[in-house]
């Protein structure tokens, strides 16, 4: 598994020497435009500006707090700040494109998303919920029975359908690397292999392999060297009064200091126009 966390690692690096600050600068731009002009067919835009936005800062902030700067942490909150709202841009102008006269292709890829922002940052968790729920109800949702990272939603839907719902519907399937993890819940022994376990599998879905139709589930940084299913676990079992065990896993220490829950913050990011664009076309 360390080896590869290792190859994201050298791949971060060389992005952000290659392309960060052209396209942090280009999307930038882009995003402070759409939100200018406020348009309708903006919208169809805007996610994938938010997108780059939250790459740029998921990678700086990864390549950061492994050199040591703990200021890192501020890039890894605005990642998934951004994130978000990429997904819920998207997400919403899909399921309204008819109303809003336009065509949006899907949200496939844009699913692990909103699992591994929900595994994260409690402050998304139920909007997320929200979003897979609805997803889920719609038949005209393209490729979601079949992808590999429906595994990974699952899993999330399942644990946040607990802690918000109060509702047990497991959606796992006997395959699923994450089954072994509600099965060993009252023990905690077991339950620390258990996670152990689907960190291993997290590390195997990181990088997409040239046969691969859909995209893995961590493939978004900082979400590739982010111990979600830890994360998640922790925060559902403090909500349920429960401790959780240590996990030893080299996906555990990769990012020194990391909470069981991510604040979100896009500060620095003209966050005041994206909630009125919102609200103006999607709410």
């Amino acid at each position: 598994m360390a080896n590869e966390i290792k190859k994201a690692l050298a791949r971060h690096r060389k992005w952000i020497e290659v392309n960060g600050n052209r396209l942090y600068l280009r999307d930038r731009t882009y995003l402070e435009q759409d939100l200018k002009t406020g348009q309708c067919k903006s919208l169809t835009h805007v996610p994938s500006s938010l997108s780059t936005l939250g790459i740029f800062h998921g990678i700086r902030g990864v390549v950061r707090i492994i050199d040591g700067e703990s200021d890192g942490w501020q890039d890894i909150s605005a990642a998934i700040g951004y994130y978000a709202w990429s997904i819920v841009f998207q997400t919403e102008t899909y399921l309204k494109q008819g109303s809003l006269g336009l065509r949006v292709t899907g949200v496939t890829n844009y699913v692990p998303l909103m699992a591994c922002v929900a595994a994260t940052s409690s402050q998304w968790e139920l909007p997320m919920l929200n979003l897979l729920e609805r997803l889920s109800a719609d038949n005209q949702h393209m490729g979601i029975i079949k992808r590999p990272a429906k595994m990974f939603e699952d899993f999330v839907q399942t644990l946040l359908t607990r802690k918000h719902r109060d509702e047990r519907h497991p959606l796992l399937t006997q395959e699923s690397p994450y089954g072994e993890i509600l099965e060993r819940w009252d023990d905690p022994l077991k339950l620390s292999n258990a996670i152990a376990k689907s960190l291993d599998y997290h590390c195997t879905r990181i990088d997409q392999k040239a046969t691969e139709e859909f995209a893995p589930e961590f493939k978004y940084t900082p979400f590739d060297l982010l111990p979600c299913e830890s994360m998640l676990v922790h925060r559902v079992r403090d909500h349920q009064g429960l401790s959780t065990p240590i996990v030893d896993h080299p996906l555990m220490t990769t990012l020194s200091g990391v909470p069981i829950d991510i604040a979100t913050n896009i500060d620095a990011a003209p966050e005041s126009p994206i909630t009125d664009m919102y609200a103006k076309f999607l709410c």
